[in-house]
């Protein structure tokens, strides 16, 4: 994997660090997203790095489906390294402390959906017929 410029590497650990990273890029506008794969340590999303990944932030996206896609990208990431490499190695401090952010509140979420975000949209239950679901048309956790 190539070494990222430091302009991708700011859209990643050590910065969004938290429970619900793509909540909170996409709060503060990231055009960009990504992936980080990095060892353990005592503290939370604060291990070395190991390798990263930058992915457009879709705009039309809900956040459940970047989640999931990031996530997918993060073990193709992982698998393709090791199938290569065979191992991790050391990786490579984060730099600074970056940002944490806990759990969303409603005034993040409120926050999203004023901005068009959804949460989920119907689309992205694609096991799941629209018809089987029980939840009134207008709900605020659904979309369209």
């Amino acid at each position: 994997s190539r070494e990222l410029p430091a302009a991708e590497r700011r859209l990643l650990l050590p910065n969004f660090k938290g429970v619900a990273p793509v909540v909170f890029a996409r709060l503060r506008g990231a055009a960009q997203l990504g992936v980080t794969v990095h060892h353990l340590a005592d503290a939370f999303d604060a291990g070395d790095i190991l390798l990263q990944l930058v992915d457009p932030a879709a705009a039309v996206e809900s956040l459940l489906r970047t989640t999931t896609r990031l996530f997918d990208r993060g073990a193709e990431l992982l698998a393709a390294h090791l199938a290569g490499a065979g191992s991790l190695g050391p990786g490579t401090p984060q730099e600074g402390p970056g940002c944490y952010d806990s759990w969303p509140i409603a005034d993040d979420v409120d926050r999203l959906g004023g901005r068009g975000i959804a949460l989920m949209r119907l689309g992205d239950l694609s096991w799941v017929r629209t018809a089987d679901l029980s939840l009134p048309r207008q709900s605020p956790i659904l979309s369209q």
